[in-house]
């Protein structure tokens, strides 16, 4: 008994993880919940929000421009 509700927390956590990354933190969260790994799996298929998407966009394009000063200075 004790090792199911081992897996089913953990399967939330991963979900909540995986779910934050997309930027979907509290769906991954009540699928974790509801589905266990199922939910897991499913919030690992979800794209990722247009917000997050733009998050990375942004850091993409920072890390670019740092590269390209750092050139210019050498």
């Amino acid at each position: 008994m004790t090792t199911l509700v081992v897996f089913w927390v953990l399967s939330i956590i991963v979900a909540t993880l995986v779910g934050s990354r997309k930027g979907h933190i509290v769906q991954g969260f009540f699928l974790g919940l509801l589905l266990s790994w199922l939910g897991v799996l499913a919030v690992s298929l979800w794209k990722p929000s247009h917000a997050e998407m733009v998050r990375r966009e942004e850091e993409r394009l920072r890390v670019q421009r740092e590269a390209r000063d750092k050139e210019a200075r050498l």
